[in-house]
């Protein structure tokens, strides 16, 4: 806004024409100094500047007066201020407009990058856990979530393994390795334990008339019925020796379950072979059963060892299986010792064997059972 002033203050220029001189432009007129007015709101801005009688002038105005009159000029800011505020506004919109799309782009990214691989990752322990040693992480990136699912495979395949190995060696070997830390010493140390050997009769005839796959196969499923005989009556199976099996018993009450585990695997040898009716070669198993001390131990090179037990006691159990025939259970005096109160078993006392080894007759006993072997 423009507006002008004459030297006594009145106005004869106004670009608006609707404008009142204010009191400022007086002040300018009497003491010839420029004023810069603001209103309080600091929207409006003012600015009186003297029109001097400069030389140029007083051609045609004359030389008596020094001023001519007086220039205002008014800036009104309130729309610029408006506008200003409006911009404050929208980019404060945006700001957080901005903020909320970043958080949302973090979210989804925390979610693929970091979310779902930990949830994989707990998935695959869950069914790790539940014994699906199978189960492998599906994280293909190269970040630390990679590495991580790539470490987490490579400990389920070590757990394969080490599940797979466990098959190769018994309980009490798997025991002393976890003892020790993996550092099993070669030696052993004298303990009362109950051996069980069982061996099948009639095998040779069988391998004799069957391919080769066919004897595997049916040697694996007798020598599995037996073992998991004797791992429901709490015992360990020490070795396969061909068609035989080696067991032992320790703890409370070896000797009758040593005995029971006898009498169930003839049971379930001769419910096997009663499924193979017609079949040429017939198979029943016998068995052995002692009780005394023995040395037990990791026992062989240092490159490969068994972790076993060795001496009279063994041998003892091993002679009278192969003295057995098939479907008996022969045991010593020492086992009819600790069974003569158990009334579910009965013994009948044979002639004295002359064993192996034995420079005097072994007392020998048979052992049946009134139990139902399932």
């Amino acid at each position: 806004m423009l507006t002008l002033h004459d030297a006594e203050g009145r106005l004869f220029f106004d670009a608006f024409g609707h404008f009142t001189p204010p009191a400022d432009v007086d002040s300018v007129l009497r003491t010839g100094a420029r004023r810069t007015v603001a209103d309080e709101q600091g929207a409006e801005f003012r600015f009186v500047e003297p029109l001097r009688n400069a030389k140029p002038c007083q051609a045609c105005h004359g030389s008596r007066d020094l001023l001519r009159g007086a220039i205002e000029i008014r800036l009104n800011t309130s729309l610029e201020r408006a506008e200003l505020a409006r911009l404050q506004r929208a980019n404060a919109v945006s700001g957080v407009a901005t903020i909320v799309l970043v958080f949302i782009l973090l979210a989804f990214g925390l979610h693929h990058t970091v979310i779902r691989p930990v949830q994989a990752i707990g998935s695959v322990a869950d069914l790790v856990g539940a014994g699906q040693l199978d189960s492998t992480v599906d994280i293909r990136t190269r970040d630390e979530m990679g590495r991580l699912g790539r470490r987490v495979n490579e400990m389920v395949k070590g757990l394969r393994q080490k599940l797979e190995l466990s098959k190769f060696v018994s309980h009490d070997t798997l025991v002393e390795v976890e003892a020790t830390a993996g550092a099993v010493a070669r030696g052993g140390e004298r303990r009362r334990i109950a051996v069980v050997f069982s061996d099948i009769r009639g095998f040779t005839a069988f391998s004799e008339s069957h391919e080769p796959e066919a004897v595997v196969a049916m040697l694996n499923r007798y020598l599995h019925a037996q073992a998991e005989v004797v791992v429901r009556h709490g015992g360990d199976i020490d070795k396969f020796v061909g068609d035989g099996i080696m067991a032992r018993f320790t703890g409370p009450d070896m000797v009758l379950r040593a005995s029971r585990a006898a009498v169930d695997m003839v049971a379930v040898v001769e419910a096997l072979d009663s499924a193979r009716a017609g079949a040429a070669g017939r198979a029943a198993v016998g068995v052995g059963v002692n009780v005394g001390d023995a040395i037990l131990g990791a026992m062989g090179a240092e490159q490969r060892m068994d972790f076993t037990a060795i001496g009279d006691t063994v041998n003892i159990a091993a002679r009278l299986c192969a003295a057995a025939g098939p479907g008996e259970v022969l045991v010593t005096e020492p086992v009819r010792g600790e069974l003569l109160s158990v009334t579910e078993l009965v013994l009948s006392a044979l002639e004295p064997m002359h064993l192996k080894g034995k420079h005097e007759a072994v007392a020998v006993y048979r052992i049946t059972s009134r139990r139902t072997v399932v």
